[in-house]
């Protein structure tokens, strides 16, 4: 299967806080020396003194973020695939730049596609996660020089077919 995106005309954006906070959390592991490409989520958690924790979950549940005894922890569901587990990280650190000043200590984050569930907040975290896994100008220049295959696209940047159709939804349709 291959992957097509457009330019498009720009329109107003969803979200600027995301996409300009994508960047920052990725300038920042730039100067911190950890990999961009793909990007050591790992690594960037530790500069932000968030914890990981693999565990298994329910099925229908890809991973969390929680305020516990004075640090962030992302638990992350150990039974999904190592895209879908990095997806799921670079999400909750989209809570984590974008909601943590809120009023919750937590987001439980089910599946991929969250039907009703999928509210503002859920939109914009997955906006966070495609544009810090996936950014504009790399995912495009890879599409336009590289490869159109949605499977090598997701081993490029070390992200699931899902998220990689998603990303180039999202850019073919102009938003962030």
């Amino acid at each position: 299967m291959a992957i097509r995106v457009r330019n498009k005309p720009k329109v107003e954006r969803v979200s600027n806080s995301a996409f300009n906070s994508a960047y920052e959390l990725l300038s920042h592991a730039h100067l911190n020396g950890i990999s961009t490409r793909p990007l050591d989520l790992a690594g960037l958690c530790k500069s932000l003194n968030i914890l990981i924790n693999y565990k298994p979950l329910r099925d229908n549940l890809s991973g969390s973020l929680e305020y516990l005894n004075d640090k962030w922890v992302i638990t992350v569901n150990a039974l999904h695939h190592e895209g879908r587990q990095r997806f799921t990280i670079a999400h909750e650190l989209g809570h984590y730049c974008l909601h943590k000043q809120s009023t919750n200590d937590s987001f439980d984050d089910e599946i991929f596609h969250r039907g009703n569930g999928y509210d503002s907040k859920e939109f914009q975290a997955d906006s966070f996660a495609g544009e810090l896994l996936m950014p504009e100008d790399d995912f495009r220049s890879y599409i336009n020089n590289v490869s159109t295959n949605i499977n090598e696209i997701a081993d490029h940047f070390g992200a699931s077919a899902m998220a990689v159709r998603k990303r180039a939804d999202i850019l073919r349709q102009g938003r962030k």
